[in-house]
Order: C-alpha cells, then sequence, then structure tokens
C-alpha cells in the first residue's frame, strides 16, 4: 500500500472516530437529560430577571418568566433535551420587561401548550408583541388567580396570589400584581413568588393558612432580594431549607439587599445566587433533594 494511501485511510479513520465521538456526545446529553423519575428545577442564569424551568417524571415542563433578553434560550438549550421543541406550560409571573422579555422569543421558537398570566396590563413593547404571539398561534391562555391549580400524577401547582382581578383597575406597581406559586412533590415543595414585594407577603400572610407555607423546601426570593420583599414575618414561617436568588452580576440595583440576606441568614437559610452560582438544578425524588451549581 502506497504512503499516500495509507494517509487517505488514516485520515478517513479519522473522520469516521470523531463523527462517532459527536454521536456518542449527543447521544449522552439527550440520554442525561431524558425523563426520568425525579422532578428538576432549573434557576436560570439569564442576568438581572427571573425565568424558571421545571420538568416532572412525566416529562411534562413548566417555564415560568423568561427573564429580560433571549439569554433564556441558550439556558434552555441546555437544560431541555435537545428533541424537545414543547413547552406544556408557560407562566408570566407579571409583565415588567426583566420577566417577560424572553418570553417573546420563546413564544416563536416552541410550541407552547397553554399559558397562565393575570389580567395586569402593561403597555410595553414586549407585553404587546407577547400578546400578539399569543393571538397569531392561538395558544390557550388562562387567566389565574388564588386557588386555581395544575394536578397532575405527583406534581401540583397551586397559585397563591393575586386573589383579584385587576381588569378595569389602574395597577401602580405591577411587582405586586405577581403571580405566587406553590409547587408540591411528594413531601418536597418550592415557592415561587415573581417580584412580589412586603405588602403582598403580608397579605399571605394574614389571608392564607400558615400550613401553605411551612416547611417549604426551595424558595424562590422575590424581587432579586430588594429590601423591598423581605417582610421577615414571612420568611420566618416559610423558613425554607433553600432560598435562589435570581439577580445580575454587579447590577445597578443593588440586589440583594445585605438585609435581606441577613434574614435568610439568620434562619439557617443556605443561598444560592445565579451571578455567583449560574445557573442552579434542584433534582427531587418526592422525598428528598440534590443540588447542582452551574459554577
Amino acid at each position: 500500500m502506497s504512503r499516500e494511501n495509507s494517509k487517505k485511510i488514516s485520515n478517513f479513520t479519522k473522520f469516521v472516530l470523531g463523527a462517532l465521538l459527536i454521536v456518542a456526545i449527543s447521544v449522552w446529553a439527550a440520554v442525561a437529560k431524558a425523563p426520568d423519575k425525579n422532578l428538576h428545577i432549573y434557576f436560570l442564569n439569564v442576568g438581572q430577571g427571573d425565568s424558571e424551568y421545571v420538568r416532572d417524571s412525566s416529562n411534562f415542563d413548566i417555564l415560568i418568566d423568561g427573564g429580560p433578553d433571549n439569554s433564556v434560550l441558550a439556558e434552555l438549550g441546555d437544560a431541555m433535551p435537545f428533541y424537545d421543541k414543547k413547552i406544556d406550560l408557560v407562566i408570566l409571573t407579571h409583565p415588567h420587561a426583566d420577566h417577560i422579555s424572553g418570553l417573546v422569543e420563546v413564544l416563536n421558537r416552541y410550541e407552547v401548550g397553554e399559558i397562565w398570566l393575570t389580567d395586569a396590563v402593561s403597555t410595553s413593547g414586549e407585553y404587546l408583541e407577547f400578546l400578539k404571539i399569543i393571538q397569531n398561534k392561538n395558544i390557550k391562555t388562562k387567566l389565574v388567580r388564588t386557588g386555581d391549580k395544575l394536578e397532575l400524577d405527583k406534581l401540583k401547582l397551586q397559585v397563591l396570589w393575586p386573589e383579584d382581578s385587576y381588569q378595569n383597575e389602574k395597577v401602580d406597581n405591577l411587582n405586586n400584581t405577581s403571580i405566587v406559586l406553590k409547587l408540591t412533590y411528594g413531601d418536597f415543595s418550592a415557592l415561587f413568588t415573581g417580584d412580589a414585594e412586603e405588602s403582598v407577603q403580608q397579605q399571605l400572610v394574614n389571608n392564607l393558612a400558615i400550613q401553605q407555607f411551612n416547611n417549604v423546601t426551595i424558595f424562590k426570593v422575590p424581587h432579586h432580594g430588594s429590601s423591598n420583599a423581605a417582610y421577615e414575618p414571612f420568611i420566618k414561617i416559610v423558613s425554607p431549607k433553600l432560598a435562589i436568588i435570581e439577580v445580575g452580576e454587579n447590577n445597578k440595583f443593588g440586589h440583594p439587599a445585605a438585609s435581606t440576606l441577613k434574614k435568610y441568614e439568620t434562619i439557617g437559610t443556605k443561598i444560592y445566587r445565579t451571578d455567583r452560582d449560574g445557573r442552579v438544578e434542584i433534582i427531587s425524588d418526592g422525598k428528598t433533594y440534590w443540588t447542582r451549581a452551574e459554577k
């Protein structure tokens, strides 16, 4: 065999082995993200904004908010199986740009089964585009309030706030229209709070049974850890084992506030922050849980 032919075979072999390696890595990645018997919650690293992705053992998935820009797309690409182009439920907690902007492109790129939102409205371009896509794609939409729920085999999602409709009402602070959600999965629970500030937290404590908040496992800290969203009685009642703060690195607002961090540290809650820890994944079998941080 000539040296030239030998070289061609060697190059072809390298090409085949390289291709096989790429396929193997792709298969491994798909298997790693394939449905298992556990619940997965991802607190996505989208900068100064909120976005959480939830997938249960039946591969039913939920996206809560979409962050301030299209960085949510790369985060979803890492969290979701590459072949999955459908999100069963999208929830917009409230129509501020740092929660809705990324959802516009999500609706363009993914098939969405249903959308939950409130009737608190905004005149921002992002919100109007969001509504336009919903209408053009004829996506099923539900205006939710306290008592609305989703019940699957093991996963339960309950709306705790808002209590009332905002139709024909002038809203001064959209943060306080945020949908507050409690997720339960066996003995495991998570509380998602959007940007609900102290006045909402106080009403939640006053109006709902304390049992709704006792022994919460995971707590999405409201409003990026700002000082006006840390009602101490509420924090003490919830007393989460783990709190996640979704916040941008060196943000201009100074989030999270030192006073807020102190309140969680005082009750022994472990804190993860997306500005320092990157994307945070919580995995639960309904009894215990595990944590993976990107950084």
